[in-house]
């Protein structure tokens, strides 16, 4: 069976045998089931899905072929100068990116959302309900900022939220509303959250802050408002 473990473990820094351990498995099994040789049960699968807090279907990926279009929340996360922070930090900086993306998969789960991607210093997750996306980036922001990160460092993300149609192919979301939230995020300052006016008007404008029209490359010109 096609599995992402061999990934997920290596993003938490775990051996074979620590996650054996944490499952209650043999080492033997993770092997096994890492290199396809094993299908696991549904119960372990699950379990497994519940470590690294993501959907079981983001751990045993299926192909896919069809195109389901759907409405969601999109919210996309980026860390601000990620490369002076490599400069000044060195081999820490794996630390912080590993700490950042189990704060960030913490905070989008506990609020009933989907982590799709945390490929390099991105995050990318998807809500049902825009409230909880609005709720998951704010949580997400002070998470950050309550860090205690190595040799004192600054470390600041911006934030992107937007709800529009999208096709859903496999385990992917596909379509111009995830480019829109990539701008979107692109706009944020440093410990900002950036929303579309779309996202806004289903959560209540009226309660953010209107940072008029912004230019937002390949789509075009889009009034943007932020939360605190």
């Amino acid at each position: 069976m096609l599995n992402k473990l061999r990934a997920l473990r290596a993003r938490r820094g775990w051996s074979e045998e620590e996650l054996a351990e944490q499952l209650d498995v043999s080492r033997q099994t993770i092997t096994a089931i890492e290199r396809g040789k094993y299908d696991p049960s549904l119960p372990l699968a699950s379990a497994i899905a519940r470590l690294f807090r993501v959907a079981i279907e983001d751990v045993f990926p299926f192909a896919a072929t069809d195109r389901v279009r759907t409405t969601a929340t999109f919210v996309m996360t980026d860390i601000v100068e990620s490369t002076a922070l490599v400069q000044t930090l060195g081999e820490a900086y794996v630390d912080v990116l590993v700490r950042q993306r189990e704060l960030l998969c913490d905070v989008f789960t506990d609020h009933g959302g989907r982590v799709v991607d945390d490929t390099g210093d991105a995050n990318f997750a998807v809500f049902e309900r825009p409230a909880d996306g609005v709720a998951a980036a704010l949580a997400a922001q002070r998470a950050v900022g309550a860090e205690a990160w190595p040799q004192g460092c600054d470390l600041r993300i911006r934030i992107g939220i937007h709800t529009g149609d999208a096709f859903s192919v496999g385990n992917r979301f596909v379509g111009l509303a995830v480019h829109e939230t990539a701008r979107v995020c692109e706009a944020a300052a440093g410990g900002q959250v950036l929303v579309s006016e779309e996202a806004a008007d289903a959560v209540g404008a009226e309660l953010m802050i209107d940072r008029g029209s912004h230019h937002l490359v390949g789509v075009g010109k889009r009034r943007l408002y932020s939360v605190s």
